[in-house]
């Protein structure tokens, strides 16, 4: 897991503004600052798939796009693999997770992903490159990553724009 800068300052206005201001057009640069460690690391792309953490279907309707699907493109395409964002479903509509603490969040998306039973022939056999836009305790990145793994993944690895540090047991503010 690698993020590309701390979420604070300007980045943390940045992901606010993507996620709930349509500034959609923030998202290849952002994309573009978490390639190079990506590049640096070498990553094997032979059986590589860049897969979004995704959105329920009624937080993608409020929203009207998925801003780690933003992210994604731009990353599977200078890394020339498929994104797929399809393989991988938030099939239980999750509550917001910025006020929680940590054990609250780990509860919160527990079985929330899953890849529906027509997409497991796209991962099985392969690695998957699951892309998000902030890392705070692991909690949605490891739920996405077991039920990618149970679907038949190799390998699951993930990058995100960026990570809180020092988060309070009580819960941040993403």
């Amino acid at each position: 897991m690698q993020s590309a800068v701390r979420y604070d300052g300007v980045a943390r206005d940045a992901i606010l503004r993507l996620k709930h201001g349509q500034h959609t057009h923030v998202a290849p640069a952002m994309a573009a600052l978490m390639l190079p460690g990506l590049l640096r690391r070498q990553v094997e792309t032979t059986r590589l798939i860049v897969v979004p953490v995704p959105l329920h279907t009624v937080r993608l309707r409020q929203r009207r796009y998925n801003q780690s699907h933003l992210l994604a493109k731009p990353i599977a395409r200078r890394l020339d693999v498929p994104c797929k964002p399809a393989v991988l479903v938030r099939h239980r509509n999750t509550e917001s997770q910025g006020s929680f603490g940590r054990k609250q969040r780990f509860r919160n998306v527990a079985g929330a992903f899953t890849v529906p039973s027509e997409r497991q022939t796209d991962i099985s056999g392969h690695s998957i490159l699951l892309v998000d836009d902030v890392y705070t305790t692991g909690a949605t990145l490891s739920a996405c990553a077991k039920a990618l793994v149970k679907a038949g993944a190799v390998e699951v690895g993930a990058v995100t724009f960026a990570r809180a540090i020092g988060v309070r047991q009580s819960g941040t503010g993403t």
